[in-house]
């Protein structure tokens, strides 16, 4: 199966919501100075995940015909046509695949079918993901450079979240309702509670028992940690008495 090249029109479009997002990546990451000292090395890796990513493995998996990227692509285009045309009842519904073909068709509807376009976007989500837990991660503890290393430049890591498809949504949303669940602990409520819902919807969407999952394990997680901080408390009290 060949894959076809978006037009030019497509790829300058893509090519520009690239660059705003991007712009909004590093402008988030430059308060950090962990994140910002590695953001230059990121970008060239996350460069290099895009392109073996779109240009060798989309054609192998193409030519067996298992690239589900495809599938997306395909579909998406077949839900814009319906957009076009009024007919909002064609394309059937589920969880899982349906909320990454209608993303596909709702992207496709302002820049034009492009599948290594959408292999782009879903790079830079995967680096959004990345940065997400990065910067958690520094709000639980100040030195966290190894750890803001690991998931930016882990090569598995960096290949599953880019690919375009269920990987990089869900990763993007558990990184957004990580870093948003980091927020309400140490900023407030108000500062990460949109973040916090806005991931944990994504990802219910898409795989909702990884939502779950990752609710009920926040859920232990803020009681061991009230547990904790009580017996701390305790011990510490003893000891001044």
């Amino acid at each position: 199966m060949g894959i076809e090249f978006g037009s030019w029109m497509s790829n300058l479009a893509f090519g520009l919501v690239g660059c705003m997002l991007l712009v909004l990546l590093i402008d988030g990451s430059s308060r950090e100075p962990t994140l910002s000292r590695l953001m230059v090395p990121a970008l060239a890796f996350r460069s290099v995940v895009f392109l073996f990513s779109a240009f060798v493995v989309l054609p192998y998996y193409a030519g067996m015909d298992a690239a589900d990227a495809v599938v997306y692509h395909a579909r998406g285009v077949e839900m814009l046509a319906d957009f076009e045309t009024g007919r909002l009842d064609t394309q059937p519904w589920a969880l899982g695949s349906s909320p990454v073909i209608v993303f596909t068709a709702i992207i496709y509807r302002f820049t034009g079918p492009n599948i290594h376009g959408m292999f782009l976007l879903s790079s830079l989500m995967g680096l959004a993901a990345a940065l997400w837990h990065a910067k958690a991660f520094l709000l639980w503890q100040g030195n966290g450079a190894r750890y803001a290393a690991l998931v930016l430049f882990l090569p598995s890591w960096a290949f599953w979240t880019s690919l375009y498809g269920k990987d990089s949504c869900v990763a993007m949303g558990l990184a957004l309702a990580h870093y948003g669940y980091a927020l309400c602990v140490k900023r407030g409520i108000s500062r990460g509670a949109w973040r916090w819902v806005t991931g944990v919807m994504i990802v219910a969407l898409i795989r909702p028992h990884v939502a779950l999952a990752w609710l009920i394990a926040t859920a232990l997680a803020s009681v061991f940690a009230r547990n904790t901080t009580r017996s701390r408390s305790l011990i510490d009290r003893k000891s001044v008495v």
